[in-house]
C-alpha cells in the first residue's frame, strides 16, 4: 500500500453534500495511509461550495481548496493540482457523478488499479416484461458507468512549456527616436 496519497475532488455546485462527503473521506484516509491531501476544485460553482470547502480547510490542515472562476472539467482542475502542488501522482474523482467513499476505499487499499467486472446480480423483479427489461437495462448502465467513472489512480505528466514567449516591449533608442524627432510634434 503506498503510504502517501494526493485526492483530487472537482466539485460543481455540492454544498449540501460536501461536509459529509469529506469528512467521510478524511476518516477514511486517516486511518489507512500515512501522509495523504484532498484537494477540493471549486470547479465554477454558484452556490456557496467554495465557502464550506474554505471553512472546512481552516478546520483539517491536510484539505486544500483551489478555485476555477468558471466550469472547466476535470482536465483543467488536474492541471491547477499538479502546477500548485507539483504532484506527479492523484487519486481523482471524475467530477460527474457521485464520490463514492467505498469506492475510494478499494482505490487506497490496492496497489495497483485492477478494473472490476459488472456483478451481474439483478434484484428479483415483480410486474410486467417491460419493466423486468427496463431494471435490467438500468442495471447494466450503472454497471458501465462504474466501470468508467468515479476514482481512478492516475499519473499527471508535466506540462508543456510554450515554444514562444511573451514578447517584451523594445526600448526605443536614442538614434530611432532622432530619425522621427523631425516628424514628431515638439513638446514644450
Amino acid at each position: 500500500m503506498n503510504a502517501t496519497a494526493t485526492i483530487v475532488l472537482p466539485i460543481h455546485n455540492g454544498e449540501r453534500t460536501l461536509r459529509c462527503t469529506i469528512e467521510s473521506i478524511l476518516n477514511l484516509a486517516h486511518g489507512m495511509m500515512d501522509h495523504f491531501e484532498v484537494v477540493i476544485v471549486d470547479d465554477g460553482s454558484t452556490d456557496e461550495t467554495f465557502e464550506t470547502a474554505c471553512e472546512l480547510s481552516a478546520r483539517y490542515p491536510q484539505l486544500h481548496v483551489i478555485r476555477q472562476p468558471f466550469q472547466r472539467g476535470l482536465g483543467a482542475a488536474l492541471d491547477r493540482v499538479r502546477r500548485a502542488f507539483a504532484v506527479t501522482e492523484v487519486i481523482a474523482h471524475d467530477g460527474v457523478g457521485p464520490i463514492d467513499v467505498e469506492e475510494l476505499a478499494g482505490m487506497l487499499r490496492q496497489s495497483s488499479r485492477v478494473a472490476k467486472a459488472p456483478s451481474g446480480d439483478l434484484a428479483e423483479s415483480r410486474g410486467s416484461r417491460r419493466f423486468a427489461a427496463i431494471t435490467a437495462l438500468n442495471a447494466r448502465m450503472q454497471a458501465a458507468h462504474r466501470s468508467v467513472m468515479g476514482f481512478r489512480r492516475l499519473t499527471l505528466d508535466p506540462g508543456i512549456e510554450p515554444r514562444r514567449r511573451a514578447a517584451t516591449p523594445l526600448p526605443l533608442s536614442a538614434g530611432l527616436l532622432n530619425a522621427y524627432g523631425s516628424s514628431l510634434p515638439a513638446h514644450s
